[in-house]
């Protein structure tokens, strides 16, 4: 594994559920959409070991005309909408509401996408990891900010995501950055007992 804080390279073999994510960030590609993957898979992605049952993918706001062309592609990709009929995600997503996306005739695991609502979103988007995954292409969110989120979060499972990778990238983290993020978010406390485990 290599890190340089705007690109990871991994060279191991591909999971079900990588393969799963790489399916679909295809055809978020097709679309040219800005996107980032943030939340569990991130760590799971990067070693940890661990279950999911859904992948949070942040989108690029779109109008309401892109959005029927993503639904219409997704149902294509033959994915339908586990929590809306596929012709209302438009207004979900506005609203600032996850749409799940699962595989036909499967619930799990899914994807919960959301329209890009506060500055961190944005941040994630504009900043994120390229990944290279067995000569694939995916973009995480940058690994500091995916820190401190977890930490805001706060349940056990997030706060251990935080520490696999706050020691998985101890060396490569830009600190300042991360300090910053967790002053934003209001868990200073809480990196301050990350730092210390």
């Amino acid at each position: 594994m290599r890190f340089d804080g705007e690109k990871l390279e991994l060279a191991r073999e591909l999971s079900k559920l990588d393969e799963f994510v790489l399916e679909f960030v295809n055809i978020l590609e097709e679309l040219d959409l800005e996107y980032v993957i943030v939340s569990g898979y991130v760590a799971i992605l990067t070693g940890r070991s661990r279950g999911t049952e859904d992948v949070d993918v942040i989108i690029e706001e779109l109008d309401e005309k892109m959005t029927r062309e993503f639904a219409k592609k997704i149902k294509d990709g033959g994915y339908w909408c586990i929590n809306s009929e596929i012709s209302n995600i438009y207004g979900m997503l506005k609203d600032d509401l996850a749409v799940r996306f699962a595989e036909e005739d499967r619930v799990i695991p899914n994807f919960e996408v959301r329209f890009a609502s506060d500055k961190f979103e944005r941040s994630a988007i504009e900043n994120k990891v390229r990944v290279d995954l067995e000569q694939k292409i995916l973009y995480i969110s940058p690994i500091e900010l995916q820190i401190a989120y977890k930490l805001y979060l706060g349940s056990e499972k997030d706060f251990e995501d935080a520490l696999h990778l706050y020691k998985l990238f101890a060396e490569e983290l830009d600190k300042e950055k991360l300090k910053e993020y967790s002053k934003q978010l209001e868990v200073e406390d809480s990196l301050d007992e990350l730092e210390g485990t």
